[in-house]
């Protein structure tokens, strides 16, 4: 039966069918909807990654225009304001983490 002539079948019918599965799953694939598999561990340990990398890039930046250069430019406060903006996407993916998961499709 093609999708044209589900209108022809009864409610209960058309419901049984839009509610159900598209396809079956792989062989040797059992499905898990109520709480998939995912990898949080490993997605949450290189966001800390990053972060803490970032972090000291950023201050060993900041240290050397201050304290060796001694002059801070317009460049620099960009660069802070960008390091600002990096540190606000990480802390969504953090909150993606926490609430729906990595590695889920």
């Amino acid at each position: 039966m093609s999708l044209d002539q589900i209108l022809f079948l009864p409610p209960e019918q058309q419901e049984a069918i839009l509610n159900g599965p598209a396809l079956a799953p792989p062989e040797g694939a059992i499905p898990q909807f109520d709480n998939p598999p995912n990898n949080n561990t490993a997605a949450s340990a290189a966001l800390t990654i990053c972060l803490i990398l970032s972090i000291l890039a950023a201050m060993i930046q900041f240290c050397s225009r201050v304290f060796i250069v001694k002059a801070v430019r317009l460049e620099d406060l960009l660069a802070f304001a960008g390091f600002g903006l990096y540190v606000g996407y990480l802390y969504m993916n953090y909150w993606l983490l926490n609430s729906y998961g990595f590695f889920v499709h």
